[in-house]
């Protein structure tokens, strides 16, 4: 999305040795020849881009929230523990207290933006590291959406 697009030239500007480890990694896939046409397989070669990106949308979601359906009961009283000073930060409605239940087949609205700053599955949830999405030190080998 242009939003996307926006929020990750805003990341490469205000991180500039991150802005040049991607622009070296592009430069070394694509070479120095504008006319050679990119093909899939040299996009995948992009890993340290994708993380970039990958990282860009863990801090600032093009979708701030998306609706499901509850598969099974969940304590939603502790998440709202957990991030008492986020959602306060955020204006949201007061803590819910533990042991309240949405039932399984609840309809919920996902937040990224909140996920995506939550200390329990982010170390650092607030500085900007595009090496947490390495496959070596993440939960991508067996979650490849955990930043969603």
């Amino acid at each position: 999305t242009t939003s996307a697009m926006s929020f990750i030239l805003g990341i490469l500007a205000k991180h500039p040795e991150v802005q040049k480890k991607a622009y070296d990694e592009v430069r070394n896939v694509f070479g120095d020849d504008p006319s050679k046409p990119a093909t899939l397989a040299m996009l995948n070669e992009l890993n340290y881009l994708d993380m970039v990106i990958k990282e860009t949308l863990r801090l600032y979601p093009s979708v701030p929230m998306f609706g499901r359906k509850m598969l099974e009961n969940h304590d939603i009283g502790k998440f709202w523990q957990r991030n008492a000073v986020l959602l306060v930060k955020l204006n949201a409605p007061k803590p819910l207290p533990y042991g309240t239940i949405f039932p399984a087949g609840s309809n919920v609205i996902v937040m990224p933006y909140i996920m995506g700053r939550d200390p329990e599955y982010f170390d650092d949830p607030l500085e900007f590291r595009p090496e947490r999405f390495a496959v070596e030190t993440s939960a991508e080998k067996s979650n490849p959406y955990r930043y969603v």
